[in-house]
């Protein structure tokens, strides 16, 4: 009788500190799935407005590049702002029948946004592979086709995957997701995750194949038409323009590292022994992706970056109604605030 009360109450407090601890980490994770769905929703919605704004880039880029922020967007909305409740009620669905339009944008969302970078990354491609043949091959009615039948396979794929489960969705308790394949079934993510690994492998490939395309084009060149200096030195021909490229592929290294902790995870033979601290921080990794696009966009890109800043200033200067935009007689744009005069 004494030992029974013993034990009792020496399991009490450890259970009581369990769900502390418990408590504090949903607390914890929720509050960095509002910092990470906040930075998507904003960072995203802002390249949309620059991408329609920048004149530099041609049809075909702009319309690839608005299809992987939509994608993003569509991630952010139905995939990472759902999982701050999910935290909040103790890694438990709270949403009720809203698990449906989950399992369908998730199952739609994730192969759009990795085909949408293979289309970015193709373009990018062509542009400096073929650059005399790049406007012919990629015009902007092509890549509007192409977008589209892109999104309507990923919805067919979404509608093939409920009609199997028989319009009926689950949460998954090892993903915290709602899926279409039943609480303990993980097929489905597993195969995300390996179309993911397959773009990203054919990208690495294509910008392997523009290195030695660019050092051979060097070589020929240095060759056939050597530069010689004033002084007779002879002087290295203008490397081969791949910067574009090289922007997608550190894009595309930024999701192999956001895909990789999920990827790992899936190839574990007991996936549902691994801990809850370790499946929210591999997701809010792999939603970090999402803003962290943009980053490296206006980082890396001259013509983004001088967009972004002129409609940021435009922003802030129209703030509260103080500075208000105005043209002369050239054409050219200035601002006038209140108690000032022309800016």
């Amino acid at each position: 009788m004494s030992t029974e009360t013993m034990n009792w109450t020496t399991k009490e407090p450890m259970n009581s500190t369990g769900e502390e601890q418990d408590t504090v980490f949903n607390i914890i994770s929720a509050c960095a799935w509002i910092l990470t769905v906040v930075l998507i929703i904003l960072f995203n919605l802002l390249c949309l407005i620059i991408l329609s704004r920048v004149k530099e880039f041609h049809d075909a880029t702009k319309i690839f590049l608005k299809s992987m922020t939509v994608g993003d967007l569509v991630l952010g909305l139905f995939f990472y702002l759902p999982m701050i409740g999910v935290s909040l009620a103790g890694r438990k669905w709270p949403f009720g029948g809203l698990c449906f339009v989950q399992a369908w944008m998730i199952r739609q969302g994730l192969p759009a946004y990795s085909l949408s970078l293979l289309l970015v990354t193709i373009d990018r491609y062509v542009a400096v592979v073929y650059p005399l043949k790049y406007k012919k091959i990629l015009t902007g009615r092509r890549a509007k086709i192409t977008v589209i039948t892109v999104w309507l396979l990923t919805n067919i794929y979404s509608l093939v995957s409920s009609i199997k489960a028989n319009w009926k969705s689950d949460y998954n308790h090892n993903l915290f997701v709602c899926t279409f394949d039943g609480p303990g079934n993980e097929l489905a993510a597993f195969l995300l995750t390996i179309l993911s690994m397959a773009i990203i492998l054919i990208i690495i490939l294509m910008y392997l194949r523009i290195l030695i395309i660019a050092r051979s084009q060097a070589v020929m060149i240095a060759a056939q038409h050597p530069l010689v200096t004033i002084t007779g030195e002879l002087q290295s021909p203008p490397p081969v323009n791949r910067k574009s490229f090289t922007t997608i592929f550190i894009v595309t290294m930024t999701l192999f590292v956001g895909w990789l902790p999920s990827l790992v995870m899936g190839l574990m033979r007991r996936s549902d022994e691994i801990s809850p601290q370790w499946r929210v921080a591999s997701q809010i990794v792999l939603a970090s992706v999402s803003w962290l696009n943009v980053i490296i966009y206006y980082v890396r890109n001259q013509a983004f970056r001088e967009t972004g800043q002129t409609f940021l200033r435009k922003i802030t200067r129209n703030c509260c109604g103080l500075c208000k935009e105005n043209n002369n007689n050239s054409g050219q744009s200035y601002y006038t605030c209140s108690g000032s005069g022309q800016a």
